[in-house]
């Protein structure tokens, strides 16, 4: 995992129980570097945090992942609130594990392998046209993380 990333607004660690409660209730066995990153920082955010997915209409789209959804179920909106939330619209096998500030979510794909890939879901688009791969793993995923793209020169830049 990478080591330049530092973490913001953290929760408390979570027992290795309590996550194998949510396993248990997703049916999958979740990464171990996700679990080794949750365990440090449930429902926290990585700086930085930045990323670009592949949106089938417009290319290369720069955005920021907002949060992880907390592994702690007694907690509104954890992760496992997101899935009931949202079972009626993502795929069976697509696991939500962070938010976007678009209402998107970055998701584990566990469609064909029980090794899943990182996805990104778009919440406006259905079926296939909603997922647009990100990594082939987790860390790969972290690996993507960068500061923003800075837009004109000098400390008036927008990011």
């Amino acid at each position: 995992m990478r080591s330049d990333l530092t973490w913001q607004d953290c929760r408390p660690s979570l027992s290795e129980e309590a996550i194998g409660s949510v396993e248990e209730r997703l049916n999958v066995r979740l990464p171990a570097d996700y679990v080794e990153c949750v365990i440090q920082c449930d429902g926290g955010w990585p700086n930085p945090h930045h990323f670009s997915y592949p949106d089938p209409s417009l290319g290369a789209v720069e955005t920021s992942l907002g949060r992880f959804l907390s592994l702690d179920s007694s907690k509104a909106g954890s992760l496992l609130d997101v899935v009931d939330w949202l079972s009626d619209q993502l795929p069976s096998g697509v696991v939500p594990f962070a938010d976007e500030p678009g209402g998107d979510f970055i998701c584990f794909d566990f469609r064909t392998s029980a090794t899943p890939s990182v996805v990104y879901w778009m919440h406006e688009r259905n079926g296939d046209e909603a997922i647009a791969q990100l990594a082939p793993n987790f860390s790969a995923f972290l690996d993507q993380l960068r500061q923003a793209v800075t837009c004109g020169r000098g400390p008036a830049a927008v990011e």
